[in-house]
């Protein structure tokens, strides 16, 4: 099973906090994009062996990890919330829910079908280029998200795990006071 490499939550914080300093408009996506990158380094041989199932290249199969990182990413319905201001409902969630697995569904066979017919990469991308963009025109009809609340979710915060922790100590504030001790949990 493909593994996340033990430094990528550094990978990620380094390279937005690179992004931001650059003026890049999309810091979260060139931190998210950074932490793929180590993962596929880190998974090397497991890339190359799919690579070759597929019929596909290895720079093909980055590129669907990304995605497919991306899409899980978009399926994180309390953060999603969070940055929308609103809860979602029900059927919000499903109709999010059900784009993702028919795009994976849909993609697979499309895919499948071009490399079976002896397509060009170039056919193959095209593919992967707008299945991307399909699910991100759909997903934001569905949620309400945008271009640039998705690269916030992409950045994370300091709340989730391999959030960028970029934001600086605020200086000169006091140490809030300890609250009252609670005593000890009663045995039942």
């Amino acid at each position: 099973m493909p593994e996340l490499p033990p430094e990528a939550a550094e990978v990620q914080a380094r390279t937005y906090e690179e992004a931001v300093a650059q003026g890049s408009e999309t810091p979260g996506d060139v931190a998210f994009r950074a932490t793929i990158d180590a993962f596929m380094t880190y998974n090397q041989k497991l890339a190359e062996a799919q690579a070759e199932a597929e019929g596909i290249t290895i720079e093909e199969i980055h590129e669907l990890t990304y995605f497919g990182f991306l899409a899980l990413q978009t399926q994180r319905w309390p953060d999603v919330e969070d940055l929308i201001d609103r809860e979602l409902t029900e059927e919000e969630r499903t109709l999010g829910a059900d784009l993702l697995r028919t795009t994976n569904q849909e993609f697979k066979e499309q895919l499948r079908q071009l490399v079976a017919e002896g397509a060009p990469e170039s056919e193959r991308w095209e593919l992967i280029r707008s299945t991307q963009a399909r699910y991100r025109r759909e997903y934001f009809a569905i949620t309400g998200m945008t271009p640039e609340l998705l690269d916030q979710l992409l950045a994370g915060d300091l709340t989730r795990d391999y959030a960028p922790a970029v934001t600086p100590i605020p200086e000169n504030i006091e140490p809030a006071e300890l609250p009252p001790d609670v005593g000890p949990r009663p045995e039942r």
